[in-house]
């Protein structure tokens, strides 16, 4: 539907399934504009539980790669000296992350308390005002009266659980 949002969508798809770069929302997401991320930030968040899980080649290498996977999806710039930016987010992205969250059994306002919208890094007004042109755009189907909140996703079948 928007070509800019891909590669923030290709984060959150990563983000879904690689869980060292899940953790490093920890690092990214509570930064400051403008703050400056090294590498060596990013290899003692990674070696903080278990120091002993990666030899320090393999440290240096997925901090690299990790720094580099969000800058190339506008939360960090810089070549070498990664410093913190603000990602454009859009209607499309929160559609993503409130499927992600729905994914995961969590409906409701919850939704946007969801770690999937949380590292959007967004205000929670901004996240319903976004929800709310994903519905118009078709995304999926949002409501709000108050603090009520339904969310749903009319075209998409999920598969049934199989017990």
């Amino acid at each position: 539907r928007d070509e800019a949002s891909q590669p923030i969508l290709a984060l959150q798809l990563a983000i879904a399934r690689d869980p060292l770069l899940r953790a490093s929302c920890k690092v990214v997401v509570p930064m400051q504009v403008g703050d400056h991320l090294s590498r060596e930030e990013m290899e003692t968040f990674l070696a903080k539980d278990d120091p002993d899980r990666f030899s320090a080649a393999s440290l240096k290498s997925f901090a690299q790669n990790l720094n580099g996977t969000w800058t190339q999806a506008g939360y960090l710039s810089g070549r070498n000296k990664k410093f913190r930016e603000e990602p454009k987010i859009s209607y499309v992205h929160v559609a993503f992350a409130l499927f992600l969250a729905h994914c995961h059994g969590i409906s409701g306002q919850r939704l946007f308390d969801s770690q999937w919208c949380q590292f959007l890094d967004q205000p929670k007004d901004r996240l319903y005002e976004l929800a709310y042109i994903a519905s118009l755009r078709g995304l999926l189907n949002f409501k709000q009266a108050s603090d009520v909140v339904e969310v749903t996703f009319p075209t998409i079948t999920l598969p049934k659980e199989t017990q």
